[in-house]
């Protein structure tokens, strides 16, 4: 798989939506995702694999890769990189 433009392919960090005993946590939906970034195409020009970053979940597109839950998104919609 090659990605393409401004593209960029997140492993997310695990939320959790709920509680040890069983409780849904309705505010988990509006926070932010976090993740790693595992690969980012060639139109990416702040963003590098390894970074890790925080974006909006309403934006991204989920994949599962080999069972892994993986989010697609293109570069403008992360707005925090802490870096490698």
């Amino acid at each position: 798989m090659k990605i393409q433009g401004k593209a960029i392919l997140i492993l997310p960090d695990e939320t959790p939506e709920q509680t040890k005993g069983g409780i849904i946590n309705p505010a988990v939906k509006d926070k932010p995702n976090t993740g790693r970034v595992v690969d980012c195409g060639p139109g990416c020009r702040i963003t590098s694999q390894g970074d890790n970053v925080e974006y909006k979940r309403k934006g991204a597109s989920i994949i599962n890769i080999d069972g892994v839950e993986h989010h697609f998104i293109i570069e403008e919609q992360i707005f925090f990189n802490h870096g490698k």
